[in-house]
């Protein structure tokens, strides 16, 4: 992920992967909301800014590096992720009537 004023920042998150459409899925709410709790403590200034999910990271080289098992620089660490093809919003509605306004 790219934060705006702040750079990349590899987050450890599980998101729901839907294997018929063959995407990956995250609430936003909830990613931002990590974000938040994440950045009160590091570095508040950045709360709000805007920023970029760049991919995944493979599980198994995302488990050495928080493990200190090899100290990587930025450049290296990208040989581990799969950037995103593109981005979809998707709007969920209940089910149920609604009036027309």
């Amino acid at each position: 992920m790219f934060i705006k004023d702040h750079g990349f920042i590899i987050l450890g998150i599980t998101c729901i992967y839907c294997a018929k459409c063959k995407l990956i899925i995250t609430n936003q709410s909830e990613l931002e909301s990590y974000l938040v709790s994440l950045f009160e403590k590091i570095n508040p200034n950045i709360i709000g800014n805007e920023y970029f999910v760049v991919g995944t990271m493979d599980l198994k080289e995302w488990k050495k590096r928080i493990n200190n098992d090899e100290k990587r620089s930025l450049e290296q660490e990208v040989e581990f992720i799969s950037d995103f093809k593109g981005l979809l919003e998707l709007n969920y509605q209940p089910a149920g009537w609604y009036r027309n306004v």
